[in-house]
């Protein structure tokens, strides 16, 4: 399996006002699966993911990827696996305003040793034209795929994607979905969404739900559709 997790506990507080992020998860993801977390506020998604991406740690249990155990590792080591292993894209873009768009990607891949051809990333994602302009040029829209663009171009393991759409109209959210779908058929890049959002889960091949820190559901989707199938 690709992805291992083996009951995972994240606390916080004490005594009284101790809160289970995570209680014992434990789940399996298989390498070049596009997986959907639903849950509502509160519930441990995004704890997940940062556990997923190196950027959070469990407090108790075992975390694999590929075979590598994530969850035995020191900060240098986590701080690797960050940058080789892991691509972020989050609902806020984090795009540096006084650069272009292709120095906004470059500025990763410039750190990253396994990278992918900043052209091909361009292409992928409908970027090619607007390479030179600026952030502030952009829609939200276009801001969006440079941030999944910035997050591709060092060809990481997995893309852990927190409410990337959360900002964004129903069109536009569209097209970042049907880019999503583009990069898991291209590069096979496995990719987790966490979302609110439950009309997403259609592309999904795996549905995760996650409940007051807790695993609830963890189900193959057998009647998967495409971006533009979806009712947003």
């Amino acid at each position: 399996m690709f992805i291992e997790l083996n009951n995972l506990t994240k606390k916080y507080g004490s005594k009284d006002t101790l809160v289970y992020a995570l209680n014992n998860v434990s789940l399996e993801i298989e390498q070049s699966e596009i997986v959907i977390i639903l849950g509502p506020s509160g519930s441990g998604k995004s704890t997940l993911l940062n556990v997923l991406g190196g950027i959070d740690s469990a407090d108790t249990g075992t975390f694999r990827i590929n075979n590598k155990v994530i969850s035995d590792m020191n900060e240098r080591q986590l701080t690797e696996y960050r940058r080789e292993d892991v691509g972020f894209v989050f609902q806020s873009y984090n795009l540096i305003p006084d650069l272009t768009v292709e120095e906004n990607i470059q500025v990763v891949s410039d750190i990253s040793q396994n990278n992918l051809d900043t052209q091909e990333v361009l292409e992928a994602l409908e970027l090619s034209n607007f390479r030179f302009r600026f952030p502030k040029e952009l829609s939200g829209g276009q801001q969006q795929r440079v941030a999944v663009a910035r997050a591709l171009i060092k060809n990481p393991q997995i893309l852990l994607c927190d409410e990337m759409t959360g900002a964004l109209d129903s069109k536009s959210s569209e097209n970042v979905l049907r880019l999503i779908e583009n990069i898991n058929q291209k590069f096979h890049t496995t990719i987790i969404i966490v979302t609110h959002n439950e009309a997403m889960k259609g592309i999904a091949d795996r549905i995760i739900l996650v409940k007051d820190g807790k695993i609830q559901s963890n189900t193959k989707n057998d009647h998967k559709i495409s971006a533009k199938e979806l009712k947003l």
